[in-house]
């Protein structure tokens, strides 16, 4: 693996949580714990910018040691303190895109989520034995769940995102290119089978410039990590951006190095021991 010589050193680092920090069963590697154990032990500021909300978000953030500080969720639309919960910054779907989006998942009768500040919305579908489940397991980390009947308040929601579910792969691809230029609004893919709808400006590159800005910290004082779709904004702005070795096309087209192992592997670890015997 090769770096390129730079006079800065690494001040933060910032990772996407599914499908790189977390394995895919959705749990952090002792390795993965212990790297960004590492990085804070020299100094190095770390955060998480993720799909997830907030709620889906803080024990992972707590289990590798972060209390405070900023988390980038909802793909960059809503940026938290960990310490107290407080948004610090937030970007809402423009109306007429959320209109549009929650018609079109409706009339194809695609399960889909609207993410607020307050939790998450939606009509009763599948999708929501997912947070059922979770709210069981961290009653900590309860994700607030409204189930209405009525399509029409959904739309009136200042949404953060809207997840839509499409499991078969045309018909996705389909949605992601005929919505392209969204007005008020952008789709992006966070999962093979998920279609995020999100703010104009409210994606991860958006994030990561607030955490720079928060950290006093330059595009080469970074380091950032993703595996998806949703995460080119902020791999294609920073000089030192890895896709994971299991990523889309798309992340590591966007990416300037890829990692040698996968999310299942520590990729994320091991990498960052390279790192830093490289920039020290």
């Amino acid at each position: 693996m090769f770096f390129k010589e730079s006079d800065k050193m690494i001040k933060l680092a910032v990772l996407d949580l599914d499908n790189t920090l977390l394995s895919t069963d959705k749990t952090l590697s002792e390795e993965n714990i212990e790297a960004i154990k590492t990085l804070r032990m020299d100094g190095i500021s770390v955060a998480i910018a993720t799909g997830r909300g907030f709620e889906m978000a803080e024990p992972f953030a707590n289990q590798l040691g972060l209390y405070e500080g900023p988390v980038v969720t909802n793909n960059g639309a809503i940026i938290h303190d960990l310490a107290d919960k407080r948004v610090l910054k937030e970007h809402t779907i423009g109306k007429k895109a959320q209109s549009e989006m929650i018609d079109f998942a409706y009339d194809k009768g695609y399960p889909f989520i609207v993410y607020n500040k307050d939790g998450i919305h939606s009509l009763a579908n599948e999708r929501l034995k997912v947070y059922e489940s979770w709210n069981i397991k961290y009653p900590d980390s309860e994700m607030p769940l409204t189930i209405t009947e009525d399509i029409e308040t959904l739309k009136t929601i200042d949404a953060h995102k809207i997840l839509i579910i499409i499991k078969d792969i045309e018909a996705f691809n389909n949605a992601l290119s005929a919505y392209k230029d969204l007005e008020g609004g952008a789709v992006t893919k966070s999962h093979d089978t998920f279609l995020d709808v999100i703010p104009e400006f409210g994606h991860k590159g958006e994030g990561v410039r607030f955490l720079m800005d928060y950290y006093n910290v330059s595009k080469e004082e970074v380091v950032v990590f993703g595996d998806n779709d949703n995460d080119v904004e902020m791999l294609e702005q920073i000089p030192l951006s890895f896709a994971m070795k299991n990523a889309t096309i798309k992340a590591k087209e966007a990416a300037t190095h890829i990692t040698d192992l996968d999310n299942n592997h520590s990729g994320v670890a091991d990498s960052l021991q390279k790192v830093l015997k490289n920039t020290k």
